[in-house]
């Protein structure tokens, strides 16, 4: 009952919404919720210079399907729903690896500090701002009863690559 109620409260809205799951007392105890990150995270980035990652949605396909992000630092992810129908992009696992600055949903700013995933109406756009914390590799997909359609991608956040050019050491032998 509680999922279906859920799922009815997201689609009822003419905006788009962000999912609050882990947050509702009934849940609780099957998804758990966000690890508490630091605000120091996302304070000391230049939103303007950060890497913008778009993933397109139509016929319930996402695209790209395979997202790549290098921990610590900043990305915008812009989220556009090119179907007719609303879409979902649940990633749980990943909303709990990254510090999240700022989500808006077709330019209005919506408050989220523990998402597990954001529903985008027919031709609307959302962003999130965020930082990659915790290197991983995390699935998203579309829907609350996806185990029924499977995973729709994937998002790997790798860790900085270590320099090439090294410190010599002497003597060298």
């Amino acid at each position: 009952m509680g999922l279906t109620m859920l799922i009815a409260v997201g689609c009822s809205t003419a905006e788009s919404t962000l999912d609050y799951a882990s947050q509702l007392p009934g849940l609780k105890s099957i998804i758990p919720g966000c690890t508490p990150i630091s605000q120091q995270h996302t304070k000391k980035f230049n939103w303007n210079n950060a890497r913008t990652i778009d993933v397109r949605i139509r016929q319930g396909e996402f695209s790209p399907m395979i997202i790549g992000l290098t921990k610590d630092r900043p990305y915008v992810l812009r989220i556009r729903n090119a179907d007719d129908t609303n879409r979902n992009f649940k990633a749980g696992e990943f909303f709990r690896s990254v510090a999240l600055s700022r989500v808006a949903i077709n330019g209005k700013e919506k408050k989220a500090n523990c998402i597990t995933g954001v529903t985008v109406k027919p031709n609307q756009v959302a962003e999130l701002e965020l930082v990659a914390v915790r290197d991983g590799r995390y699935e998203f997909e579309d829907g609350y009863l996806s185990f029924f359609r499977g995973t729709a991608g994937v998002i790997h956040i790798n860790l900085p690559a270590a320099p090439i050019i090294q410190k010599a050491r002497f003597p060298i032998r």
